[in-house]
C-alpha cells in the first residue's frame, strides 16, 4: 500500500537546485507526470515560481517526515528582507497579506507581521493544495 508520505519521499526526488544563473528550484525532466501535475496544481494558477518551488518541497518534506499529517507546521520567515522579496516577487502575493488582515485584523500592530502572515498563508495553501493532490494520487495508486 502507498502511503502519502511514500508519494511525497517519491515526488522530492525529482526536485533539484540549480544555480545557473542564480540558485532555483526546478522539477527534472525525468519526473513521471502526476510530479509536474502536483506542481502545476499547487501553483494554483500562478506562472512557475521559486517560491512555490521552495514551498512545494517543504510541504513534500514535512508530510514526508510526519506521521500526523494535521501537526505539520511550516517554518516561518523571520527576516524581513526575506518577507519583502516575497511579496515584490508577485503582483498576486499581497492577496496573501490582505487575507491575514481580514483573518487578523486588530492583532496586526505592524508591517513584518502582516508580511509574515501572508507568507504563512501562501505556505498553508501550497501545503494543503500538494497533500491534497497526494491523497488522490495515494487512491488512484490503490484503484
Amino acid at each position: 500500500m502507498t502511503t502519502i508520505q511514500k508519494l511525497a519521499e517519491e515526488a522530492l526526488k525529482y526536485f533539484v537546485r540549480k544555480s545557473v544563473p542564480r540558485e532555483y528550484l526546478t522539477m527534472g525532466s525525468d519526473r513521471p507526470q502526476w510530479v509536474f501535475q502536483m506542481a502545476m496544481n499547487a501553483h494554483n494558477d500562478m506562472l512557475p515560481d521559486d517560491y512555490k518551488f521552495e514551498f512545494i518541497v517543504e510541504a513534500l518534506t514535512q508530510i514526508s517526515e510526519h506521521e500526523d499529517l494535521d501537526e505539520i507546521e511550516m517554518p516561518e520567515e523571520i527576516y524581513t528582507s526575506n518577507l519583502t522579496k516575497w511579496l515584490a516577487s508577485n503582483l498576486r502575493r499581497p492577496s496573501y497579506c490582505d487575507d491575514a488582515l481580514s483573518e487578523y485584523g486588530g492583532d496586526l500592530d505592524d508591517t513584518v507581521k502582516l508580511l509574515a502572515l501572508g507568507y504563512q498563508n501562501e505556505q498553508r495553501e501550497v501545503l494543503g493544495l500538494v497533500r491534497s493532490f497526494l491523497e488522490k494520487q495515494q487512491l488512484k495508486d490503490e484503484a
